[in-house]
């Protein structure tokens, strides 16, 4: 594959399936964002320094400690990186110690839910769990968890400082009981705000929750539907019998603990 000339191309999904033997990259001036599926090592040499986002899903059949160790020596290299994206595979057992070295990224994203946490990768990130802070967003299999390690992954996951996004994945054979202990190690929150809400069968239920960065909300504030409808009421029963009011206001389904504002 020759170097093609795009110096505006910004993204680039490149599933490949040979070995390069010249740097493609040398006209993509622009390219910021780098999909890669295939030889990660073989690639690692030419990856731009003007990545910010990098894609790997590299074969399996590759994978050895002097591939790892090429992709992450050329990791260094990129100095605005700010998202890693790391697919199955990647970090099975031969990048598995080399797991801690990634912290040089500030802003690492590492989805562990891609790695599918196992037991021999939570023996190796254990001891080196207050160097492995930069983690912001986990994606966790807990069905890949044994009864054995499960101590050792929950004294990892308390020692998360910087974790903005949790995502916990069950299947038949999870320990429910893991998650609440999972939430109890979570001791860092952001100091932000936010509003999120569903369509409930009433209408839009909400709740807009401000952080102080504690483990308790420093203001909650439900948007009910019920009470937000009821203000029409007088109107809907103004100039009519006393005995439709009941029935009025019972069309409207109201939920009486809504309106104990």
């Amino acid at each position: 594959m020759p170097a093609v000339n795009l110096p505006l191309l910004q993204t680039l999904t490149l599933p490949v399936s040979f070995i390069p033997t010249h740097n493609i990259f040398t006209h993509m001036t622009s390219l910021t964002d780098l999909y890669l599926f295939g030889p990660s090592d073989a690639f690692a040499e030419y990856w731009p320094t003007t990545l910010t986002s990098l894609t790997l899903s590299p074969r399996p059949t590759r994978l050895n400690v002097t591939s790892s160790q090429i992709v992450l020596s050329n990791l260094a290299r990129l100095n605005h990186l700010e998202t890693l994206n790391v697919f199955a595979y990647f970090a099975e057992k031969p990048l598995v110690a080399c797991i801690p070295t990634l912290t040089h990224l500030p802003l690492t994203r590492f989805p562990l839910g891609h790695i599918q946490i196992q037991d021999d990768i939570i023996r190796s990130i254990h001891p080196h769990r207050f160097e492995c802070q930069s983690f912001t967003k986990f994606s966790l299999k807990l069905g890949e968890i044994s009864p054995a390690c499960e101590t050792l992954f929950l004294e990892f996951m308390a020692s998360q400082t910087n974790m903005k996004q949790l995502l916990l994945e069950t299947s038949s054979n999870t320990n429910y009981t893991l998650i609440p202990q999972i939430l109890e190690t979570i001791r860092h929150f952001p100091v932000t705000e936010v509003y999120h809400s569903v369509e409930a069968s009433n209408g839009e239920l909400g709740m807009y929750m401000i952080t102080d960065g504690s483990r308790t909300p420093f203001r909650v504030h439900f948007r009910r539907p019920c009470f937000i409808y009821y203000q029409a009421y007088p109107e809907m029963i103004r100039g009519g019998l006393l005995s439709d009011a009941v029935a009025t206001l019972s069309s409207i389904n109201v939920i009486a603990g809504e309106l104990d504002a």
